[in-house]
């Protein structure tokens, strides 16, 4: 683990600009590439429920914004939790907020 405790000092700023550009980078493209999956596998599916009247699209997509907005806040708090705590940065509320705001663009952008 390349990032595991890393100090607060001269030598470590490029360690740190490091730990923030992959930990951004993949945030972003780890969503992208589970939604091209995803989207793939759901679309037949979709498809033939729609076509033999079981539900409406809208309630489909309507439950779909609703059950990952609660999962990706959900999962954004925990790799927020783990990554904090690996890497020994300190719990301060601002820092915590932007970064979980941060990490909901990068899943919003996937």
């Amino acid at each position: 683990m390349p990032y595991l405790n890393l100090k607060f000092d001269v030598k470590a700023v490029q360690n740190w600009q490091g730990f923030w550009l992959c930990l951004m980078t993949n945030s972003i493209f780890q969503y992208c590439y589970t939604s091209i999956i995803t989207y793939q596998t759901e679309f037949s599916v979709v498809h033939r429920e729609i076509s033999n009247n079981i539900y409406a699209l809208s309630v489909y997509y309507i439950s779909q914004i609703i059950i990952t907005f609660i999962w990706t806040v959900l999962e954004s708090l925990i790799y927020t939790y783990l990554v904090f705590w690996i890497v020994g940065i300190k719990w301060e509320f601002l820092l915590v907020t932007t970064f979980v705001i941060n990490m909901l663009i990068c899943r919003s952008y996937g």
